[in-house]
């Protein structure tokens, strides 16, 4: 079990909340209306929908928060919308090649300490020498077993 004390910032209201087992939590403030998350953020971009799908849903059953985007340049945009925590991608996309996508991941300040993990079917050793050198911690061939896809999420993540 895991608890929590929290202090909002206007210092009215002191919380304690446990955690559940599926590490979700999101509490309001009765004071203010501040919403506090604990769960990691993940952005999976990949051209298929089963893989977004499926590896989406593992890691939400998992506590993860999770947003998906089709193609390189989608998840570019996500990518300045957003702060996640790690980043999944695929390397062969539409409209944006996946080692240009982490090129560009990598440019950005509040990125270069996220964890970059490449998932794809290229195995050759030239296409996991590019993928480091691009900026990805990780260099995985499809199909992955789930486990371990979730167990490396949450190693990146200190959990």
């Amino acid at each position: 079990m895991k608890f929590y004390k929290l202090t909002n910032f206007s210092g009215y209201a002191t919380v304690i909340a446990e955690v559940c087992w599926l590490n979700i939590w999101q509490m309001t403030s009765f004071f203010d209306g501040e919403t506090y998350s604990m769960a990691k953020s993940v952005l999976i971009v990949d051209d298929s929908a089963v893989i977004r799908n499926s590896l989406g849903f593992l890691l939400e059953t998992e506590g993860f928060q999770v947003q998906t985007a089709g193609n390189g340049l989608e998840g570019l945009e996500k990518i300045e919308a957003h702060q996640f925590d790690t980043v999944i991608a695929d390397i062969n996309m539409p409209r944006m090649h996946g080692y240009d996508l982490i090129r560009e991941i990598r440019q950005k300040d509040n990125y270069k300490d996220v964890p970059i993990i490449i998932i794809t079917t290229e195995e050759e050793a030239a296409d996991k020498k590019k993928g480091f050198e691009a900026g990805a911690n990780l260099f995985l061939i499809k199909p992955t077993e789930p486990k371990k896809m979730v167990k490396y999420v949450k190693m990146f993540l200190n959990q």
